[in-house]
Parts: structure tokens; sequence; C-alpha cells
């Protein structure tokens, strides 16, 4: 009669642990089935990360054509300060040819 009493026990320890998981599954699952759906803000994030990351490119771009531009600004200054010098020169050749005739 020891026997089956301990083996009734045992049937009972687990019926009783089966309807615990089975009260904490159905729990979540209450909790899951009201829960609003991820998706949209899956997609959102997805349209975030992907605007970032144009973002950044045309930033790099932007750093890149900046350059250029101050390259360009440069290279001009020299271009004027060159076409202000042939000037000059021209004025001083004219003077020295005037001094000669």
């Amino acid at each position: 009669a020891g026997l089956i009493k301990r083996f009734q026990q045992e049937v009972d320890m687990l019926t009783k642990r089966g309807k615990g998981a089975e009260a904490a599954f159905l729990a979540v699952y209450q909790r899951l089935a009201v829960a609003p759906d991820p998706m949209p803000l899956i997609d959102a994030a997805i349209v975030a990360q992907t605007r970032m990351a144009a973002s950044k490119e045309l930033e790099l771009t932007n750093q890149r054509l900046m350059h250029t531009i101050e390259e360009y600004r440069t290279e001009f200054a020299d271009l004027k300060n060159q076409d202000v010098t042939i000037a000059r020169l021209k004025d001083e050749l004219k003077k020295y040819e005037d001094k000669m005739e």
C-alpha cells in the first residue's frame, strides 16, 4: 500500500506542476494576445535606420564637396593674384616701352 500511495503522490505532484505550467503559459499567451502588433514599429525602425545611413552618406558627400569648393576658392584666389600680377607686369612693360621710344 505504501508504494501505491507514493506513486499517487508523484502523480498528484506532476499534475499540480502541469497545471501550474499551463496557467503560466495561459497568462503569457493572454498578455501577448492583447499586445499591439510590433511589425509597424519594426518597419518604422528599418525606415529610420535606412534614412540614417542615407543621411550619413549625404553628410560625407557634403564634406567632400565643401572640401572641393575650398580647393576651387584657393585656386581662384591664386588665379586672381596671377591676373593682377600679369596686369601689373604689362603696365611695367608698357612703361619701359614708352621710355625706350
